[in-house]
């Protein structure tokens, strides 16, 4: 079993406005079972006491709310290597879940070598 940290928060439910408890294994700081919530300076891999990335904000953790058991998306914004916020995410990236996804969202697909307008069937050149 890989080793891990966790982050822990409170936010506010999208769906039902209840506040819900989030924590989410991690694998982007020490992973030595630290406990991170807002506030905390997150160290790197090797110790030295400067996050890798600096400032950052890491997408697309996901949680379930509590009262409502809908699925959050939130993410972890880390500024000057302190954990800065944890906030609900409510961009429109989309979740690939399959190839067929991905050609439906970017409208082609690649056939034998070619790329294939999926709305026209004509090749892209």
């Amino acid at each position: 079993m890989g080793m891990y940290d966790t982050i822990y928060a409170t936010i506010k439910c999208p769906y039902c406005g209840e506040d819900t408890k989030v924590e989410e294994q991690i694998k982007w700081a020490e992973r030595d079972l630290k406990r991170y919530t807002v506030g905390d300076n997150i160290k790197t891999i090797d110790g030295d006491g400067i996050y890798q990335y600096g400032s950052y904000i890491r997408p697309s953790l996901h949680c379930r709310c509590q009262k409502c058991n809908q699925k959050i998306k939130f993410a972890v914004e880390v500024k000057d290597s302190k954990i800065e916020k944890i906030f609900v995410d409510n961009n429109d990236r989309p979740e690939w879940a399959s190839m067929d996804d991905i050609e439906k969202y970017f409208g082609f697909k690649v056939v034998n070598g070619k790329i294939i307008n999926l709305y026209t069937g004509e090749p892209i050149d």
